[in-house]
């Protein structure tokens, strides 16, 4: 599992963490759009997954916009 967390797809973790993966992926390939979806398996509300969404929105995309201008 902390193999596929390192090297796969998922973004899990922390939102440093995960902008770090994104700011990785972006370096290795060149990409300037991300597709993130927030599939609803790990999550056991809807308040839940909106934590989530809020906590992306407010501290993973604004760095990520920083860092690709």
């Amino acid at each position: 599992m902390e193999d596929f967390v390192a090297r796969g797809s998922a973004l899990i973790g922390s939102p440093a963490q995960i902008t770090d993966k994104l700011l990785a992926l972006h370096a290795d390939f060149g990409n300037d759009l991300f597709g993130v979806g927030f599939e609803g398996f790990f999550f056991t509300d809807a308040a839940t997954t909106r934590g989530h969404l809020e906590c992306f929105f407010a501290e993973v995309v604004p760095v990520i916009r920083a860092e690709l201008r």
